[in-house]
């Protein structure tokens, strides 16, 4: 997630007043999935039985996950 941050989302991310994804304010912001597992920050990718040379993750802001109000269901990261 780090990586992820400082390889590219900090650069473009707008300032929270303007931006699309006001939850990213900071690495720990980026939820990161795969198999519908969310993955704990520190731990390895091993862990949640990511295969070596694995080239597809998903990477949200991690609020969405948490939040209690629902979805909006035509949002393109769902589909």
């Amino acid at each position: 997630k780090q990586a992820l941050w400082e390889g590219g989302i900090a650069r473009m991310n707008s300032p929270e007043d303007v931006a699309a994804t006001p939850g990213l304010q900071r690495w720990e912001d980026i939820a990161l999935v795969y198999a519908r597992q969310v993955m704990d920050n520190g731990r390895a990718l091993a862990e949640y039985n990511v295969p070596p040379g694995c080239q597809i993750l998903v990477a949200m802001e991690d609020i969405k996950l948490r939040m209690r109000a629902p979805y909006d269901k035509d949002a393109a990261y769902w589909n």
